[in-house]
């Protein structure tokens, strides 16, 4: 990305050049050739920080598929192969959005959820749950548990992306897919 500041000769924000001479060094408006001096400058702006978002499934098909759909689309991901992984890394970690398996040998998703609903630096977390049942009263089942939302696998990027969307309260650009 090009440096860009004010130029006072032009009167608005241009692209800025760098040069050397006699061992000092500037700036110089790209569009008129004056010299800028520093206050003029814009400071880069801070990135902020992408959301985090850790992915409990006990299948590293679907962990891949999540991570890499959601990384593209700039999120930062966290990954746990079964309930008791995840809630350790939900803790270290606190990330901004939980996706969670249902059915899981050992610790179900449900049960997940619960535990990690009674962590109080968790309880606000989006918490989605991901399922292949076709039980019609699971989604009932998960808001009990304390899950925000339940998708029905199988799912498609596009899907997944806009339900993290959708749960960190974002807008959706259809541009960015």
């Amino acid at each position: 990305m090009a440096r860009r500041g004010f130029c006072p000769h032009c009167r608005s924000v241009q692209p800025l050049g760098e040069y050397q001479e006699d061992g000092q060094s500037g700036l110089w408006c790209a569009t008129c050739r004056n010299p800028i001096e520093g206050s003029y400058v814009e400071k880069p702006a801070a990135r902020p920080r992408p959301s985090t978002i850790l992915c409990i499934d006990d299948d590293r098909i679907v962990l891949s598929f999540c991570s890499d759909a959601l990384e593209k689309q700039g999120f930062r991901t966290l990954v746990a192969d079964d309930g008791p992984a995840g809630i350790e890394t939900a803790k270290r970690e606190r990330p901004d959005l939980i996706l969670l398996d249902v059915m899981m040998p050992g610790m179900t998703g449900l049960e997940t959820c619960r535990l990690l609903r009674a962590e109080a630096a968790l309880r606000d977390t989006p918490i989605i749950l991901l399922t292949a049942s076709d039980d019609p009263d699971l989604s009932l089942k998960g808001r009990q548990a304390g899950a925000t939302a339940s998708m029905r696998k199988p799912f498609g990027s596009g899907n997944i992306i806009s339900a993290v969307e959708q749960a960190l309260g974002r807008r959706i650009d259809p541009l960015k897919r």
